[in-house]
């Protein structure tokens, strides 16, 4: 069962059966309120997972989750990481003199032109 709700409309209601859940997510600004409605709907050993921007939040969640029972609870940090990507026209052939690496080593573009030089032969 898979089901989305809006915090505001009154919790879980009838569409989840009681203790039929595997998992339950939250993304409400006041989670530790509906820590008894997800004790009503998830199996036992079931999962929640409550995302809070504040560690404050997170804390009254934790505290009201193993009042109500549960164990093993963890927080962890979510940090976002930007990539910023841009695009760029290159030449078909340019001319670089930048280090490269083969093997182990680290070859200049020169030294890489007379080892192929080499091998071609």
């Amino acid at each position: 069962v898979c089901g989305k709700r809006e915090g505001d409309e009154g919790g879980f209601g009838d569409f989840i059966a009681p203790q039929s859940a595997d998992a339950v997510f939250l993304d409400l600004p006041e989670p530790w309120e509906a820590v008894p409605g997800v004790v009503a709907k998830i199996k036992p050993n079931g999962r929640v997972c409550s995302y809070s921007p504040c560690i404050e939040q997170s804390q009254r969640f934790c505290s009201a989750a193993e009042t109500a029972g549960f164990h093993s609870i963890k927080t962890v940090e979510v940090r976002l990481k930007e990539y910023c990507v841009d695009r760029v026209e290159v030449e078909d052939e340019v001319e670089v003199d930048l280090p490269f690496y083969y093997g182990n080593k680290a070859v200049s573009e020169a030294k890489k032109g007379e080892k192929r030089k080499k091998e071609e032969e």
